[in-house]
């Protein structure tokens, strides 16, 4: 009898405690979750704003979603920039009413809201419309006042209202080129230097077409990174067509990008220095900006600044021989399978391989001071053809890279690598680098143990 009463009180117990959860709980969760909606002053989902128009003080702006991007349709017809228009929305879908009151129709210019208060319209994918009036800012606090255009007035954080406070300059597209670094396969930049056309290679290695030698990539780089990342600093000429006014007709500088095959061609055309100041035009697009002169600085440039200045490239990892010859010194260090180091062929003298580590860096990291001459050249002339010094590095029994040390020249060296018909000139602190003596390379043989004290006790 117990046990039954018991049961009934536990199935009881259950039943009451399904009826709390379903009743109170889902319900206070419900009431929490209608309060919220309803402080919330809009109610829409970002990808479903087709249309946002704003107006303010500087004029009345409207906004078109296109794709992943917008496009400004008013005052002008030109590409918006993502960033402020992401940042509105954002505000606009999470703004919450402070504080909700009525006022009459007589005053809401003492709210501040009059002809020239800011305004937002949002029109979504489905054809529904939604606004907002914003006023003054309230006498405490960091709010403003806002109305739909009724007597309901509420208040809102004013950095709502300030992220609407825009000029058209704020509001559009000031990328000087529209473009992914990944995609360029080929670049031409058109000078009072010449004409330089480089053209990308495996690796990502850039070569100099004109003269078939390695480009820097760092410069390139760098002229990428003032293309992708620079900013038109002011516009000048909304339809393009006063291009005599602004130096383009006939342009001084002339930058192109190719692309993959399928996404075409990027080119810039930039002026001559007018008044202190550069102007520009991307050719697909209609207007005249201003940029900023460290992009002409870069692009000004004679040939050998955008050439590398690597004196010797090699995978130092791959390196399993090195011959070194200077003066007297004929030096042979061979790399066993274990990665050590051996003075000969017989692999019988061990020899530091930090010496030798150190000595692969220096050469893979000397810097060419200067270029003289490419293609054919007289050897005797440079004393290249008794060099100074030799050094050739081995793939087993591949040969990867001879460079020759010539004659001096003040505090520099004439040197060429078999990589390329090129005389360079190097610093002569890089190849003293090099001159190794057999005495610093060898490792310190192992000292016998001393036994005197063993013997003297036994």
């Amino acid at each position: 009898m117990k046990f039954k009463q018991t049961l009934f009180l536990l199935v009881a117990f259950i039943f009451l405690a399904g009826y709390v959860y379903i009743v109170e709980v889902k319900q206070h969760k419900k009431k929490e979750e209608e309060k919220k909606r309803a402080e919330q002053v809009f109610h829409f989902e970002k990808d479903s704003v087709k249309i946002l128009q704003v107006r303010n003080q500087y004029g009345t702006f409207r906004f078109e979603k296109r794709g992943e991007s917008w496009q400004i349709l008013e005052p002008v017809e030109t590409e918006a920039d993502k960033t402020p228009i992401t940042t509105v929305l954002n505000n606009l879908k999470n703004a919450k009413m402070q504080t909700q009151f009525t006022i009459r129709p007589d005053e809401k210019k003492e709210f501040g809201f009059t002809r020239k208060a800011v305004r937002v319209q949002l029109e979504l994918t489905d054809g529904s419309r939604d606004s907002l009036i914003f006023g003054d800012k309230t006498p405490v606090g960091a709010n403003v006042f806002a109305t739909r255009g009724d007597t309901v007035v509420f208040t809102v954080p004013q950095y709502i209202k300030t992220s609407l406070e825009k000029r058209l300059f704020d509001w559009r597209d000031k990328k000087v080129l529209h473009f992914k670094r990944a995609d360029v396969q080929r670049v031409v930049i058109k000078s009072p230097k010449g004409r330089f056309e480089f053209v990308r290679e495996k690796d990502n290695q850039w070569m100099i077409k004109n003269i078939n030698r390695p480009a820097d990539s760092g410069q390139l780089n760098t002229v990428f990174s003032k293309l992708e990342y620079g900013r038109a600093k002011a516009f000048v000429d909304e339809e393009g067509t006063r291009l005599k006014q602004y130096g383009l007709k006939p342009h001084r500088y002339e930058v192109t990008l190719f692309l993959s095959a399928e996404k075409g061609s990027r080119t810039l055309l930039i002026s001559r220095k007018i008044d202190g100041k550069y102007y520009a035009q991307d050719i697909s697009r209609k207007p005249i900006f201003e940029v900023d002169s460290t992009l002409v600085r870069e692009i000004r440039k004679d040939l050998k600044d955008f050439r590398s200045r690597d004196f010797a490239e090699f995978d130092r990892d791959k390196v399993s021989r090195i011959e070194l010859d200077y003066d007297d010194v004929h030096l042979v260090m061979v790399k066993d399978t274990s990665d050590q180091w051996w003075l000969d062929a017989e692999g019988e003298t061990r020899v530091k391989n930090s010496e030798v580590s150190s000595f692969l860096t220096s050469l893979n990291f000397t810097r060419i001071a200067d270029f003289v001459v490419d293609g054919t050249f007289s050897e005797a002339r440079y004393g290249l053809d008794r060099p100074y010094m030799t050094i050739r590095l081995f793939k087993g029994e591949e040969l990867m890279l001879e460079a020759k040390i010539g004659k001096a020249r003040g505090d520099q060296y004439y040197a060429t690598t078999s990589a390329y018909p090129s005389v360079y000139l190097i610093k002569k602190e890089d190849v003293e680098d090099w001159e190794l003596k057999k005495e610093d390379l060898l490792e310190s043989p192992p000292q016998p143990a001393d036994t005197t004290e063993a013997e003297t006790i036994s």
